[in-house]
């Protein structure tokens, strides 16, 4: 017996174990023949794969790879490469990369090779060219003291986690807090309106959504987006800031997603974690836009992902000026360690949490989903 993708399954094929859905309700017994109806009943109830009688989901794959033209393959092998670097990764990126390949493959023989909005390297090269970054003189502490004088964290942020610390702290309370900004209020709204939650009924007051989500999660989410805001207004030059926050959301979307699979952990944090996590990016670019051009460059001809080319230009990179920034702002201790190790969470010196692990994770499957374009929401 084999588990296969439910995309995979065909009439016919006998079950080997029980198929359950996310609630844990049995749909289909041991021993039954699949119809297509069962397959139209998996898909509804979210089942992703289904242990079946006499298959091996490795020779299915390599019949489906037989079965692609050469040309196809390599096609497809070669825009994961671009996607995700030829750099070594981990057995789940090896794992991932293998599976997008083939499935990209797929699309490609069906639909043609899907269009993508690359970086331009021309304009990107002619911003370099200017730079006069002197790395000998710049530490990731000066870059990040000079914006923080400059770059002041939102009061409402404080205002809303002083009115939950306060004895008397009531849900109405915060609310008449939240809705003193108009523009969070407003976005705080949209997004609890959005699939993210997946309410049945229109939330039309920040009141209900705390009652709905609760006060904790809430001050959470604030806080994602004021420190969203803060950056509004940073100058893109040759760097596409509409791909920026694409990922960005993506990434926090991903680790929500994989923390609700997980007792015990926010799934808000990991949400403002992800969308936060490349904030030392935004800092880097605001100060020496110049310079990250170049690092952008240097990452793209290297082949090399873009902390490793930062740590060659800069002396350090974005997930250490992230955390610092952070830590400036006295956020709290677990966004500024989930930022600063979202490269590397097994170096982290305190008790690794499984939080900071899903960082790298959910990057990974937002590099894949950008091979298959879909239209985005990003931020005002």
């Amino acid at each position: 017996m084999g588990k296969l993708n439910v995309d995979d399954l065909k009439e016919g094929m006998v079950l080997a174990a029980d198929v359950c859905g996310r609630d844990g309700r049995t749909l289909l017994g041991a021993g039954a023949a699949l119809q297509e109806r069962h397959l139209r009943i998996f898909k509804a109830w979210g089942v992703t794969e289904a242990d079946i009688e006499g298959v091996d989901r490795s020779d299915m794959e390599q019949e489906h790879e037989a079965e692609l033209p050469p040309e196809v393959l390599e096609a497809a092998r070669a825009r994961v490469d671009a996607r995700m670097g030829r750099h070594g990764g981990s057995e789940l990126e090896h794992e991932l990369r293998r599976i997008t390949t083939l499935r990209l493959s797929a699309r490609i023989l069906h639909d043609g090779m899907p269009e993508t909005e690359e970086l331009d390297y021309g304009a990107l090269r002619a911003c370099a060219a200017k730079d006069s970054f002197d790395k000998d003189r710049t530490s990731v502490h000066s870059v990040v003291d000079d914006q923080v004088q400059l770059l002041s964290f939102p009061d409402i942020y404080f205002r809303i986690v002083k009115v939950l610390e306060s004895p008397s702290s009531s849900s109405r309370k915060l609310a008449e807090v939240v809705s003193t900004d108009a523009s969070l209020a407003a976005r705080l709204l949209r997004l609890v309106n959005s699939p993210f939650y997946g309410f049945p009924s229109k939330i039309d007051s920040i009141a209900r959504a705390i009652t709905l989500i609760g006060a904790n999660e809430l001050v959470t989410l604030a806080l994602g987006i004021s420190v969203m805001r803060v950056f509004s207004g940073v100058p893109s030059g040759g760097f596409n800031m509409r791909r920026f926050w694409e990922h960005s959301i993506l990434c926090g979307l991903f680790s929500r997603l994989i923390a609700g699979h997980k007792m015990g952990l926010s799934e808000e944090r990991l949400f403002v974690g992800g969308l936060l996590h490349d904030l030392g990016e935004l800092l880097m670019l605001s100060r020496h836009p110049r310079t990250m051009c170049r690092t952008m460059v240097y990452a793209h001809e290297q082949q090399v992902p873009l902390y490793q080319a930062e740590k060659a230009v800069f002396g350090f990179d974005h997930a250490g000026a992230g955390s610092l920034l952070l830590n400036r702002w006295n956020l709290p201790d677990g966004l500024v360690r989930m930022v600063g190790y979202h490269h590397l969470p097994d170096r982290v010196r305190a008790p690794l949490e499984a939080s900071w692990c899903m960082l790298p994770i959910s990057c990974l499957f937002c590099s894949v989903l950008r091979m298959f374009p879909r239209e985005w929401c990003c931020p005002d």
